[in-house]
This record gives C-alpha cells, sequence and structure tokens, in this order.
C-alpha cells in the first residue's frame, strides 16, 4: 500500500473502501488475509515440491524460432534472415574470410553499399539464356523469367507483412 500511496494519482478511498462480499467493504489488507488467500491457497499448493496429490501440472515448452544457444533470431519464415546481438569489439570472427557487418547508427554507409552489392551479384545470372521462338527470333531469359533477386524480395516482403 506504502507504494500506491506514493504515487501522484494515488486516493485513500482506492486502498480503504475494497469490496469484500455480501455488501461488506473494508481496507486492502483485509480483502488480502480473508478472501485472496482463501482463494489462491489450493492453487498455490498444486506448485509445492513436497506435493502428495501427485505430479505437477506443467506449463508448455515456448516454441522459440531459434535454437535456444544461439542469440541468433530468424525475422522471416521463408527466408534465411537472422539478427544477433552486437558483439564486444574483442569478438573474434569464426569465419576466416571478412565479415560484412553494418551496425545502425554506427557504421559508415561504404559497408552497407558493399553488403547490397554482394547480394546482388549473387543474384545475377552467370550465364544468359537465349530462346528461340516460333517466328525465329531470339529473345534473353531474363526478359522471359522475372528477376530472382525481385521475386525473393517481394516474397520476403510478403512474408513480413504476414507475420505482422
Amino acid at each position: 500500500m506504502r507504494c500506491y500511496r506514493l504515487q501522484p494519482q494515488s486516493a485513500s478511498k482506492v486502498y480503504r473502501n475494497v469490496f469484500l462480499g455480501n455488501g461488506e467493504k473494508g481496507d486492502l489488507i483485509k480483502f488480502y488475509n480473508t478472501i485472496f488467500i482463501v482463494c489462491m491457497q489450493k492453487y498455490a499448493l498444486k506448485f509445492n515440491t513436497r506435493s502428495e496429490e501427485g505430479e505437477v501440472p506443467l506449463s508448455p515448452v515456448p516454441h522459440l524460432k531459434a535454437t535456444p544457444m544461439s542469440p541468433c533470431r530468424k525475422v522471416a519464415t521463408k527466408h534465411s534472415v537472422f539478427l544477433r546481438p552486437l558483439k564486444g569489439p574483442n569478438a573474434k570472427s569464426p569465419s576466416p574470410t571478412k565479415q560484412l557487418r553494418y551496425s545502425f547508427a554506427r557504421s559508415p554507409s561504404t559497408n552497407l553499399r558493399a553488403i547490397n552489392t554482394m547480394v546482388q551479384l549473387a543474384e545475377k545470372p552467370k550465364a544468359a539464356k537465349r530462346i528461340l521462338g516460333e517466328d525465329g527470333t531470339e529473345t534473353d531469359m531474363e526478359s522471359v523469367v522475372p528477376n530472382k533477386f525481385v521475386k525473393r524480395l517481394q516474397e520476403f516482403i510478403d512474408d513480413r507483412q504476414t507475420m505482422q
């Protein structure tokens, strides 16, 4: 009650005029001792480690999107895009190759450009195939097949919208 009394919106009628049942009113401490404790005692005893009434009802295990030991969090269900907490400056990279990393409000824009370039280069086809039409004209595959990057980006956006 002391914590409530210290709040600016407190009013003594709130904790001094509590309904106890059958039209009777009393203070919050009387409500706690006569009603709340009586109602909660049986429920609380279910979780007693020395319970003789059988097994304790367990809460369901929460479903995690990432492995419990990993700090990484998957942000999309269909795509392999993960977020992880920023490591300290002494953290070593497990990979021998240079990692591309971008930290919002910390990294220079060149790091973000390098990541974008890497993603765009990975999505470009190595060799373009051509299709010979019925009239004998050649058409590039790129004009027939939609750009993979644009398609994956759209899937990612759709996936994020369904998660919200």
